[in-house]
């Protein structure tokens, strides 16, 4: 018994037991699984024959040469080829490297084998900045196609001997894409007639039932240009701007320089038609039969309506027709103050101040009111930024800023750090500006995180309101309520750079053409407005009604105008 106890285990620790018993679930295992490992190991190959897992699949460009710049990005479709260029070491102590012209020498997987092209304007690069070259003139035939470019890229720069101009020569290559465009449609224009595009220092003219369309770029630099037919001129209400989101269509209108705008007469119950190309005075709009005033107005994109604001017990907002200069429609709201039309004209945002202290969204499909959004307190000032995305309020009562998304009519954002804040113009570039009436001073939002990045003083015991900026981005005007004075303030440094003797005034607004500007003394008397040309900031009086006027022409788009206008 003993012996056979000790046999037993010495069988139970043979090693070449335990290992044929290991062999055996081994290749029972594999009998079991292995055609399911065969079977992944094959969809693997073939994934990464596809270029799936294959990381050097996924590269569709590459670049050698042209020190001393790099080549960071390149995109070839059927409407162009385009590349980034950034900058390196600047040779010979030179602060900056001028491109003006470049050679394509020899091209594969292109529409053309070769092409000069001289660059609509000299692209000035510090060491490290970066632009995007968009060259139209040649391009790749289909996505997915390979395509290789030899490229001779002239550029200039400046030393203490002289102005040098070399050449730097590279490759670029990669893999054609689809294209992704750009797209702008106008509207407002007489049948017939065309229109011109400049994107990216490229012109395209089409007519204007049509839409033109670029090569999405990274900045978007865009224009466009009036349009005269039949001895009318056209003017785009959004004349220039950049960054349009990648596969965006722009819906620009055109109005000529005979419409009219309306000017809201706070102190009367009436609107007031002003015609800018001879800055004359029309008809007066009865808004009400009691003198409950209005002090705001805004016109729809394409100039068929205008929107006017009653408040001080009318508590109303009346929808007149530009056609027939009648009233179409009045529609019902608390203590309405500010208002604004977002670009596409399909929404009206009024701010109710005092004590109501909302937002009512009105669809201009139907003139009804479709939802109501509570703000902070005693919400004067109001704007849409450019694309239409969303609209800034300034709460006065609570010295915040409001920021509510137009997609889901909801408040995003609360920004706080203002002192009253009472008028908001909003540049194409994105940043909003917002005038403190209680500091005389104006914040400066960055939108894209919301945050205040700076403060723009005005005169010392100013009280800052209506706010608008110039057609080129250069320049912001602020009205300044308790003083005598416009302040012309230079973007670029964010100081005062003049100011237009013009005694309390309130608020501002431009011409189609953006080469004047308008703006009221609602104080004075007689009550006047007052026209400035741009070009040397002169003005000249025009005396209108009863007072307290808020003027409107286009939607405050893209300059901004807002502060109960």
């Amino acid at each position: 018994m003993p012996f056979k106890a000790i046999s037993r285990n010495l069988s139970n620790n043979n090693p070449f037991s335990i290992k044929s018993k290991r062999s055996q679930s081994a290749l029972e295992y594999m009998m079991t699984y292995g055609w399911a490992i065969l079977i992944i190991v094959i969809v693997a190959v073939i994934l990464y024959s596809m270029g799936i897992f294959n990381p050097s699949s996924s590269v569709t460009f590459t670049s050698t040469g042209f020190s001393p710049f790099k080549i960071s990005s390149s995109l070839c479709t059927p409407l162009g080829i385009d590349f980034s260029i950034i900058a390196g070491p600047i040779p010979n102590g030179a602060s900056s490297l001028n491109i003006n012209k470049l050679f394509i020498t020899s091209a594969t997987g292109t529409n053309t084998s070769s092409v000069e092209y001289s660059l609509p304007y000299t692209i000035s690069l510090t060491s490290g900045k970066s632009a995007t070259i968009l060259v139209p003139s040649i391009s790749c035939t289909s996505a997915g196609t390979k395509y290789s470019l030899s490229t001779n890229l002239e550029y200039s720069y400046s030393t203490t001997a002289g102005n040098v101009i070399t050449n730097t020569t590279g490759t670029i290559a990669g893999t054609a894409s689809s294209p992704i465009p750009i797209t702008f449609s106008a509207f407002g224009l007489p049948s017939g007639s065309t229109f011109t595009v400049n994107y990216e220092g490229v012109n395209k003219t089409g007519v204007a039932s049509s839409n033109i369309s670029f090569e999405s770029m990274q900045s978007n630099a865009f224009r466009l240009y009036p349009v005269v037919y039949a001895g009318v001129t056209y003017y785009p209400i959004y004349s220039s701007g950049s960054n349009l989101p990648v596969n965006y269509n722009l819906e620009v209108d055109f109005i000529s320089n005979s419409t009219p705008f309306y000017i809201a007469d706070q102190g009367a119950e009436n609107a007031t038609i002003f015609y800018p190309y001879n800055f004359s005075l029309g008809r007066n709009i009865t808004l009400t039969s009691s003198d409950y005033g209005s002090s705001g107005i805004s016109l729809t994109p394409n100039g068929e309506y205008a929107y006017v604001v009653e408040d001080n017990g009318a508590n109303k907002t009346a929808v007149i027709s530009a056609s027939t200069n009648k009233i179409v429609k009045n529609i019902s709201m608390p203590t309405p103050c500010a208002i604004t039309i977002t670009p596409n004209g399909e929404y009206v945002y009024v701010s109710s101040c005092r004590n109501t202290n909302t937002v009512e969204v009105i669809s201009t499909s139907t003139n009804e009111i479709i939802k109501t959004i509570p703000v902070g307190d005693n919400p004067i000032g109001i704007s849409v930024t450019p694309n239409g995305n969303y609209v800034y309020v300034a709460d006065q009562g609570s010295n915040k800023t409001s920021v509510i998304s137009t997609s889901t009519n909801t408040i995003i954002k609360n920004i706080s750090g203002f002192y009253y804040p009472t008028g908001i113009a909003i540049a194409s570039n994105g940043l909003v500006y917002v005038s403190n009436s209680g500091n005389g001073s104006v914040s400066i939002i960055n939108s894209l995180n919301n945050k205040l990045i700076g403060n723009i003083a005005t005169p010392y015991s100013s009280s800052p309101r209506g706010l608008a900026i110039t057609r080129n981005g250069k320049y912001l005007y602020v009205t300044n309520g308790n003083t005598k004075g416009v302040s012309v303030v230079s973007l670029s440094t964010n100081s005062v750079v003049a100011t237009i003797p013009i005694p309390y005034t309130k608020q501002l607004a431009f011409s189609p053409n953006g080469e004047y500007m308008y703006s009221t003394t609602p104080y004075a008397y007689p009550y006047q407005m007052e026209v400035i040309y741009i070009i040397n900031n002169s003005y000249k009086n025009i005396t209108v009604g009863k007072g307290y006027y808020n003027i409107c022409p286009i939607n405050n788009a893209p300059t901004g105008n807002g502060a109960e206008c």
